[in-house]
């Protein structure tokens, strides 16, 4: 294996763009474009997210329609910039699942929920 990439059915990818560029993300690739995507390709470092319209997603991949989004998983993603991004989170009022604190593991970190329910874990030393 060489590299893994998520791919997240989302409700609005514009939307869900957005949502990440506040934690360093850019827009590498959109289909079929920036202003209307129903797939997109965002990455920070070697960090790579994609983020599929779902009924686009459920089109591809029948067996998932029907299902809610969100998963039973976490987006685990280490950042030098922890409190900057805690700063986002609270003054766009996302939804926090856990708050900042120092883990038994020796980082420091906290969990926000992105638009479809997602969780991101993100931490720093």
């Amino acid at each position: 294996m060489k590299k893994l990439s998520p791919n997240l059915f989302v409700t609005n990818v514009k939307e869900s763009i957005a949502f990440y560029e506040k934690f360093g993300f850019k827009a590498e690739q959109a289909i079929p474009d920036a202003e209307n995507p129903f797939w997109a390709s965002i990455a920070s470092g070697d960090v790579e997210i994609m983020l599929q319209e779902k009924n686009s997603g459920t089109q591809e991949f029948a067996v998932l329609a029907g299902k809610e989004l969100g998963a039973t998983l976490t987006l685990f993603m280490e950042t030098e910039n922890l409190e900057e991004n805690y700063k986002v989170v609270k003054e766009n009022n996302y939804e926090i699942v856990y708050d900042m604190h120092e883990t038994f593991y020796g980082t420091h970190e906290f969990a926000v929920q992105d638009p479809d329910g997602y969780i991101c874990v993100l931490a720093g030393k």
